[in-house]
């Protein structure tokens, strides 16, 4: 822009010179104009070259102002980019009866999501808005933890997740244990009972046998001693020599082995073996 105004300058300066001279009389009053107006004309352009040289001089400052500016704003958007880069997805999930557990979460744009152990090889995308979606089956009935891991652009983000069992379904494995354990004591109860009884009877029988054992013992003993009873007084009055009749009747022996005398066959207190339990023949 400079060289242009110079040249511009050198260019009127010459033409004026050249009308001045060849045109006009020396001294004249219209030379002088001439040359009044190159001088108005130089100022001008002097007045505009400057203008023109602020006005860059402003533009480029601008311009370098601008290109700072992206280079501040494209540095914090990395920046930002870097921290705002997140994980996000609640504290604890309850599995459903079916023992799956939906995991809903947010993350960076497109970032790929994976569990951190090998649960599972299945890794998903995020969507245009970080939404992520992904399906964890619990295998037991105790509360386990998830850790997950989000990655983008060689950025890396873990979480942590609780994974509780579907607490109706626990309910109601609670209540089938209690009610199995319920009719496992009952059956134990009726079995006691049940070998309690036979115990029972079978010691009552024992008892019974003993008892009916014990009796046939004494009918037996009683039986065998009434047999010695007899057997020896048979042979008493047998071994005894007998006496003549005297003239109350005939002399001998009641059955108890008391001597007795008068006549057998008399009846009542006249029978002198009355309540010593008859003769013995």
């Amino acid at each position: 822009m400079n060289i242009f105004v110079l040249l511009a300058s050198l260019s009127t300066f010459f033409f004026v010179s050249y009308l001045a001279k060849h045109t006009v009389a020396p001294h004249s009053a219209k030379r002088m104009n001439y040359w009044l107006l190159t001088g108005l004309t130089l100022l001008v352009i002097g007045f505009m070259t400057l203008g023109v040289s602020k006005t860059e001089a402003a533009t480029k400052k601008e311009a370098t102002k601008t290109e700072v500016k992206k280079k501040k704003t494209s540095s914090s958007d990395t920046a930002n980019k870097k921290q705002k880069f997140k994980l996000v997805v609640p504290a604890e999930i309850e599995a459903d009866a079916n023992d799956s557990a939906e995991i809903k979460g947010t993350t960076s744009p497109n970032a790929k999501i994976r569990f951190a152990k090998k649960e599972t090889s299945k890794t998903i995308k995020a969507d245009k808005k970080g939404n992520f979606k992904l399906v964890y089956h619990l295998t037991t009935d105790q509360a386990k933890k998830i850790k997950l891991i989000a990655t983008s652009n060689h950025q890396k983000k873990t979480t942590t997740v609780t994974i509780q069992p579907n607490a109706k379904k626990v309910a109601e494995k609670a209540q089938q244990l209690e009610a199995q354990k319920q009719a496992e004591a009952q059956r134990q109860a009726e079995a006691q009972a049940a070998e309690a009884q036979r115990q029972a009877e079978a010691q009552a029988a024992a008892q019974e046998a003993q008892r009916q054992a014990e009796a046939q013992r004494q009918a037996e003993a009683q039986a065998a001693e009434a047999q010695r009873q007899a057997e020896a007084q048979t042979a008493e009055v047998t071994q005894t020599p007998q006496q003549a009749p005297n003239a109350g009747g005939i002399t001998g022996y009641c059955k108890d082995g008391a001597p007795a005398s008068g006549d057998p066959s008399a009846r009542g207190k006249a029978n002198s073996c009355y309540g010593h339990g008859g003769w013995v023949r």
